[in-house]
């Protein structure tokens, strides 16, 4: 094992600590441990947003209350708005990383087959089959808390939705185009990763501690490749 190779792989990934680099950001994000939804509903609860520029989504989320999984299957869809087409459509279940997800803030997010692009126009994400421990959280219920709405640098808005979307629960597959109340950020249900056309379809997502152990690495590497070399000598 060389020094030099080893030390650059850490070097690098200590770098992209550092600067925070990550190709992918969630849409809808929330970052709030414990924090636990109110309200079960089996039809698609939705959140409008607008391209600006076109985007790729890569992976489609569900809100996970309680950050424990889910009990049942709930569905994320992804909706075009001009002609109400369904996009894209994951299941989540269980608690494994293949079926429930990967866990980010207070969503877990499943992977597209490929990237969709979306170009500029009016799209809807939304969840369906919050039953029984699986909740969202609803904006005027007790303890909600607003989702964070990520802009990717002006690639999406939210500054001319003036409405939440919903399905009734006896027809949760169709188009929600139903209108509720005057808050873009309504509910806790549904998110996204996207990213700018062209970026890699890799996210570096480090959990707190992780620079400290990539540095201790380092420091193995480093005492690892001097007692080889005076053991040589």
């Amino acid at each position: 094992m060389r020094f030099g190779n080893y030390t650059a792989g850490l070097v690098l990934a200590l770098l992209l600590i550092g600067s925070g680099a990550q190709a992918q950001v969630p849409a809808y994000d929330l970052q709030a441990a414990g924090y636990t939804g109110t309200f079960n509903w089996a039809g698609q609860l939705g959140l409008a947003f607008d391209v600006v520029s076109p985007v790729q989504v890569t992976a489609l989320g569900a809100f996970d209350s309680g950050q424990d999984g889910f009990a049942g299957t709930v569905t994320a869809r992804l909706w075009r708005s001009s002609d109400q087409s369904l996009l894209a459509i994951q299941n989540f279940t269980g608690t494994s990383t293949a079926t429930a997800g990967v866990f980010n803030g207070d969503h877990r997010f499943l992977n597209l087959v490929s990237p969709l692009t979306l170009t500029a126009g009016r799209y809807i994400v939304s969840v369906s089959n919050f039953l029984g421990a699986d909740k969202a959280g609803l904006v005027g219920s007790g303890g909600f808390i607003h989702d964070t709405f990520n802009t990717g640098g002006g690639l999406l808005s939210i500054a001319s939705v003036t409405t939440g979307y919903y399905s009734e629960s006896a027809n949760p597959t169709l188009y929600p185009g139903q209108t509720f109340g005057s808050d873009p950020l309504w509910v806790n249900s549904a998110s996204f990763l996207f990213q700018a056309p062209g970026g890699p379809p890799v996210t570096v997502t480090l959990e707190p501690g992780s620079a400290a152990l990539l540095c201790g690495l380092l420091m193995t590497g480093v005492g690892f490749t001097t007692r080889r070399r005076r053991a040589r000598k």
